[in-house]
């Protein structure tokens, strides 16, 4: 009975990859924390260097895996940084961090499928029959009608899978706001008709950010508190001089981030009313050209809300009264 229970838990260990002896985990968590090292100073080679080093010791560690990931990522090597990443996810796809990675890749990889239908829409636009001719090296119509169909099927997929990975983080954790935002964009690229989806999504991340300006505008009085008090050693004062300027540097990244999600909201409300008085002026029945129009002026409505917020927040942009301008058209 004890050689039995002995050896499931051996066969417990190997499982879970702790087959490696006291010197191969050291080694290989040392080339994971100069992997980080490298990766936080923004050295993708040699962060990769060190981590197929790691993998070379432990070809399952999940660090070293999602480390690879995002390093090939950050080095526009999309292809390798998914295979990365299924690695790792083939063995637990519960880390947040891994799905985030796998959310941005595809959204990469639908970027790309965008720049190549904006290099074929106008080449069919203008598209001459002569100047394709047979067996010559220029694409017929027809093969670029079908590379366009192709590539817009690739760009749907890609961005239905950046949603899976995105969505399932938020499942696992909610404690990245950012995710909420990236949701919101990969909507927004879907098309228009997911508008909708993509304000629900940046209107959520308006709030979280909003929550935590008031957590650092908290921080930033309780730390100028401690700056008033008398007889502070040279030390303590240097030591609260640089928090106060990290929560100053964290309150200024966090108000240009609103300002830039409240303008993509009322771009977004803005497009959306153009949409729906688009199909009022296709619509043959008054009923439902009525209805396309109530439409228009309700999107039009919440987009100058969401511009008269940003001019109190910034009232010297000029650019927010020139949008203001144009809506209320």
């Amino acid at each position: 009975m004890r050689i039995s229970l002995f050896s499931l838990l051996f066969l417990a260990l190997w499982i879970i990859g702790c087959g490696l002896t006291q010197d191969q985990s050291q080694k290989r968590d040392e080339y994971l924390y100069r992997a980080q090292g490298y990766y936080d100073s923004q050295k993708y080679l040699n962060a990769l260097q060190q981590l197929e080093l790691a993998l070379e010791i432990d070809a399952e560690s999940k660090p070293a895996l999602i480390y690879k990931g995002w390093s090939l990522y950050n080095l526009k090597k999309y292809d390798e940084a998914e295979a990365a990443f299924q690695i790792a996810y083939a063995l637990d796809d519960t880390d947040p961090l891994l799905n985030s990675g796998l959310g941005s890749v595809y959204y990469r990889k639908a970027l790309l499928c965008s720049e190549q239908i904006a290099k074929i829409v106008p080449r069919l636009a203008h598209f001459e029959p002569s100047a394709s001719k047979p067996n010559s090296a220029m694409p017929t119509q027809a093969e670029l009608e079908r590379r366009l169909e192709q590539e817009e099927q690739q760009k749907k997929q890609w961005l239905e899978k950046s949603l899976k990975h995105y969505k399932k983080y938020l499942e696992i954790s909610q404690d990245n706001a950012n995710i909420y935002k990236m949701i919101a964009i990969v909507q927004r690229t879907r098309g228009l008709e997911f508008y909708p989806n993509a304000l629900e999504f940046i209107i959520f991340y308006l709030t979280q950010l909003d929550k935590t300006y008031e957590k650092l505008e908290k921080s930033r009085k309780a730390t100028l508190e401690k700056q008033s008090a008398p007889d502070l050693q040279q030390k303590e004062k240097e030591r609260l001089d640089a928090e106060m300027q990290s929560w100053k540097q964290q309150i200024a990244k966090n108000r240009q981030d609103y300002q830039e999600a409240q303008t993509w909201a009322a771009d977004w409300l803005y497009e959306l009313a153009g949409g729906q008085l688009r199909q009022s002026q296709e619509a043959t029945d008054p009923q439902v050209k009525a209805k396309y129009q109530k439409q228009a002026q309700d999107y039009c409505q919440k987009a100058i809300q969401r511009l008269e917020i940003l001019i109190k927040s910034d009232p010297e942009s000029g650019h927010h009264y020139r949008n203001l301008a144009k809506v209320a058209i």
